[in-house]
């Protein structure tokens, strides 16, 4: 979350600083024009980098209390009153001071692959930003009933070892499943969780009097895409650049103080697979890595065609 300071209010000192009712701050956030963050007490959690493939790549555990993101999915359940669980889902970690316990050493019992787990690289504390790092509540290991039952039979089925329908029911049994991973005991939260950053009301607060100034920019007749502008930047720097190298240069930008082609400031997250960017009227846009190559390449052509025409 680009420009976090760190300073976060409740729901109602939100709405007494941007002077909205209720229902019109749930209405600001659910079209994504404000982005809330959750407040967690110490808890722990799993630190990983999620493949393309949508496996993850354990790196660290850790203790924490402080401010992080979370799915839409999850925000949406708490703005309806419900408590709702992170699940398999994920967040960003936004406080650096409320990291404590930070252990590289592999959590579980049951060897990767486990789960979502497919890999361990222990990592060493500040290798990497934390905010290039994803977060979850640190899922507890357990054993299946299936596996509990299945111990039973074959317990009770020492005492008739050798009968003929003893043994056949044996034969019969499937396999067990081995421990698993529950995602949902320990990453309860709930609806008083919510916050919204003293950064994202100021951006809020920022786009409301731009627009009182400008009702539209437009580029030759046609409302500005902001993050095209963005990727045109790239292109013009290096015309032949491919997709996954343009990536990587978003990602280097986003992480340097002073930023070489994100002017406006619109790139508020990115990782591996992802890209969050929001617009100067405040509205919020994902872009999967997946969907970047096509994205680019439309771009470039576009950049083409003008320059060709002029």
């Amino acid at each position: 979350m680009k420009d976090y300071t760190g300073l976060c209010y409740t729901f109602a000192e939100a709405q007494d600083i941007m002077s909205l009712r209720p229902s019109e701050l749930q209405h600001e956030i659910r079209t994504k024009k404000l982005k809330p963050v959750i407040y967690t007490e110490p808890r722990q959690i799993l630190l990983f980098l999620p493949r393309e493939s949508g496996e993850w790549v354990g790196l660290a555990t850790c203790t924490y209390r402080g401010h992080m993101t979370v799915a839409f999915s999850t925000v949406a359940n708490l703005l309806d009153g419900s408590s709702s669980n992170v699940g398999n889902g994920w967040g960003r970690l936004l406080d650096e001071s409320g990291i404590s316990h930070w252990n590289s050493a592999y959590p579980f019992q049951r060897p990767v692959p486990h789960g979502h787990l497919k890999e361990w690289r222990p990592l060493a504390r500040d290798e990497i930003p934390l905010h290039r790092l994803c977060a979850t509540p640190l899922p507890k290991e357990f054993t299946p009933l299936h596996d509990t039952v299945n111990d039973f039979i074959r317990q009770i089925a020492t005492v008739y070892k050798g009968e003929e329908a003893t043994d056949k029911a044996l034969k019969e049994l499937p396999e067990k499943n081995g421990l698993m991973l529950d995602f949902k005991t320990n990453s309860e939260i709930h609806p008083n969780s919510l916050r919204i950053p003293a950064s994202e009301i100021d951006q809020y607060q920022q786009s409301l009097k731009e627009d009182k100034v400008v009702v539209s920019t437009t580029t030759n007749g046609k409302k500005e895409n902001q993050f095209h502008t963005l990727l045109t930047r790239v292109i013009k720097h290096s015309p032949e650049i491919k997709a996954k190298h343009a990536w990587t240069l978003l990602e280097k930008d986003f992480e340097s103080d002073e930023a070489a082609f994100d002017l406006d400031g619109i790139i508020q997250a990115i990782s591996p697979t992802e890209l969050e960017w929001k617009s100067r009227h405040g509205n919020t846009s994902y872009l999967k890595f997946n969907s970047f190559a096509p994205t680019l390449s439309k771009v470039r052509g576009k950049l083409k065609e003008d320059e060709k025409n002029n």
